[in-house]
């Protein structure tokens, strides 16, 4: 088939469009886009105790406009996978409505069947430099709460302490 001509057409569908060679960028960057930082508190390498017994770590937390929190965790590798089912917390957490699991497709087709069933996926595709993500496999609603205000705020707090010193650090590399 020829795919010259199908530049209307969504470009994760086009055949040789998906490249092999993400980051662990492209997959946060992919996700921030699908969730939309214009309408949800997006946080990269979320680590905070909010007092329980494990310290809590995700790789994307994601406060929806409904007070509800989503955990994101990023896998590069079949092993980074297995890795995580022996995190001490479990993914356990009365805040925490949902968790998926974002990779590269490529990794999703080889390790589908080690997904949890408590898990929803995320396959992240590349095409012309840009990140796609996709839910190829919806997570299950968890007992949870809303977060507070102050849990809200301490969160989004961290999110923009990142971005000042993310502006620090470029300002000292063009100089």
């Amino acid at each position: 088939m020829n795919t010259d001509n199908l530049s209307n057409e969504n470009p994760i569908l086009r055949i040789g469009a998906v490249s092999t060679s993400l980051s662990y960028l492209d997959i946060e960057l992919a996700i921030a886009k699908y969730y939309d930082t214009r309408q949800h508190i997006i946080v990269p390498n979320f680590y905070i105790n909010f007092g329980t017994s494990a310290d809590h770590e995700c790789d994307l937390i994601i406060i929806k406009r409904s007070g509800y929190a989503e955990e994101i965790e990023i896998k590069m590798s079949k092993s980074d996978l297995k890795a995580d089912f022996k995190k001490k917390h479990g993914h356990v957490d009365e805040r925490l409505q949902y968790l998926y699991y974002a990779m590269p497709i490529e990794l999703y087709e080889q390790c589908e069947g080690l997904i949890p069933e408590y898990a929803g996926v995320f396959t992240i595709t590349k095409y012309e430099d840009i990140g796609f993500a996709r839910c190829v496999k919806s997570a299950p609603k968890k007992q949870c709460r809303k977060l507070t205000i102050n849990e809200q705020l301490k969160i989004a707090r961290l999110g923009v302490m990142r971005i000042w010193n993310l502006k620090q650090k470029y300002q000292r590399s063009t100089i």
